[in-house]
């Protein structure tokens, strides 16, 4: 399959700490939440996070992050749904992971970047695009690192961060490297029912790491072991 690459539209972006709608609120509180599950916060180390949030607007179809540009904020969706995929030399799509808020979710549905790039602080190995229209809640790079290098609480949760996202990362990885496309396929089925209902053959088809054509040959029943 080859790559389109995603539209250029406009996004529409609100500073948190200045807007204060129930809106705004409504979306901060599930951050906060969500951070809360990972580790105990203290209100001010949250209310120093707070301060620098945006939340923002993207419309179906619009690009999140560039493969080659470098992330310097990390999105948490709060809804809609979005898929990072890296695009090969010869022009064939990979999807990497969907993003969307559930019960279901993980922390790769949740967090909308690339953990290796903004680690090693260089460009990014993937695309991210929206897939319907989506609202999210940017984090500044630099504040996240500011808060885990000066408040203990924020690195709890910083390390709680990196073991889910190494857990989840090593799981991809060993399923692409050692199971069939059939067994791929039928565990994203299992592990993503509400997904399959929403993603066109194609996208789900460049998540198994293969073609339209072979997964239709799985959805028929014939066997695909490549």
């Amino acid at each position: 399959m080859l790559t389109s690459a995603p539209h250029t539209l406009r996004v529409a972006v609100t500073d948190i700490g200045m807007v204060g709608t129930a809106e705004h609120t409504e979306a901060a509180g599930i951050l906060e939440a969500y951070l809360a599950q990972l580790a105990p916060m203290d209100p001010r180390h949250w209310s120093a996070l707070r301060r620098e949030l945006k939340i923002r607007y993207f419309p179906k179809g619009a690009s999140v992050l560039k493969q080659g540009d470098h992330c310097h904020e990390v999105e948490f969706v709060i809804d809609g749904l979005a898929r990072s995929y890296t695009v090969t030399e010869k022009g064939r799509e990979f999807t990497w992971a969907f993003h969307f808020n559930a019960p279901d979710a993980n922390l790769k549905n949740l967090f909308v970047t690339d953990y290796a790039g903004v680690i090693s602080r260089s460009r990014q190995d993937f695309n991210v695009e929206t897939l319907t229209a989506m609202t999210t809640i940017a984090i500044p790079v630099s504040e996240i690192r500011r808060l885990f290098g000066h408040s203990p609480a924020w690195q709890n949760v910083g390390r709680r961060i990196a073991e889910e996202a190494y857990v989840l990362t090593h799981r991809r990885a060993l399923s692409l490297l050692t199971k069939s496309a059939t067994e791929r396929y039928q565990e994203f089925v299992s592990e993503n029912p509400r997904l399959i209902a929403l993603l066109p053959e194609f996208q789900v088809a460049a998540y198994v790491g293969i073609t339209p054509q072979s997964l239709s040959r799985i959805k028929r029943g014939g066997d695909y072991q490549t």
